[in-house]
């Protein structure tokens, strides 16, 4: 499987177990942690910036459950990570993230129009 693809099925999957989308990716101020993560993850230049990146929640706010939601992926890209080179490990960090974005919305999209 190639690593898109990888990446897509990682969001997807971890976008339909968030219980809260909305505030994962809006939060409480038109930006929520996902999206800060993102924004964060474009400075990462190797594995060990990833994963401070990812380790950080310091200025983001959310709700337990948001928090719990967001370690169970980031568990599982560390997971995916571990055996790859850092240029592999940052391109497939960030497509996660862009497509958990995609997922969430759509979701979110999806839920607002009555289709679930």
């Amino acid at each position: 499987m190639s690593l898109e693809n990888e990446a897509k099925r990682l969001a997807a999957v971890h976008a339909r177990w968030f219980r809260d989308p909305v505030e994962a990716l809006f939060g409480k101020s038109r930006e929520g942690p996902v999206m800060v993560l993102y924004k964060r993850l474009k400075t990462a230049k190797n594995k060990d910036d990833i994963k401070n990146i990812l380790s950080n929640f310091t200025g983001l706010q959310m709700s337990q459950y948001t928090q719990n939601d967001l370690n169970r992926l980031i568990t599982e890209i560390f997971k995916r990570i571990d055996n790859m080179n850092d240029e592999d490990a940052v391109r497939f960090s960030l497509e996660v993230f862009r497509y958990l974005q995609i997922s969430l919305f759509t979701r979110i999209d999806n839920t607002n129009k009555g289709i679930f």
